[in-house]
């Protein structure tokens, strides 16, 4: 599983300041822009599953989305103030969609889930949901 985060909007011109000293390049980027993040899985087989959209905003507007939701059928939506996971937006991906779209056939077999090492993903509440249902985690 992976986070990533997008710049919603157009935009070909952009200055990035820094130094190659140090990790920190701060973007200065004409104009305001939102963030978006998504949530992504695959596994060995190729397998994917639905991804989470996380908004940045105090709730998810109708405008934003096309008429036809044809091909977004089963992503899932939520928003954040940020745009970012939180430690709620992560156990609510765990339980909505993890956990129910990767059970086992049979029985009690375990599962790896391998994070990003994102803190949000590292929780006591997150882990403790993966225990007692065999999921282990490798981040």
């Amino acid at each position: 599983m992976d986070e990533t985060s997008i710049m919603e909007g157009k935009g070909n011109n952009g200055l990035a300041l820094g130094s190659s000293d140090n990790d920190f390049a701060p973007f200065k980027v004409p104009g305001g822009r939102l963030w978006a993040s998504i949530l992504e899985v695959i596994n060995a087989f190729g397998f994917s599953l639905p991804p989470l959209i996380i908004f940045q905003g105090m709730s998810i507007q109708h405008q934003w989305f096309p008429d036809d939701l044809g091909g977004f059928g089963d992503w899932h939506f939520i928003q954040s103030q940020r745009g970012w996971t939180s430690d709620e937006i992560a156990l609510e991906w765990l339980k909505k969609i993890f956990i129910p779209l990767t059970k086992p056939a049979e029985g009690q077999q375990p599962r790896l889930l391998v994070i990003d090492g994102h803190e949000s993903h590292e929780t006591i509440d997150f882990m403790w949901e993966c225990y007692p249902i065999s999921i282990h985690i490798l981040s």
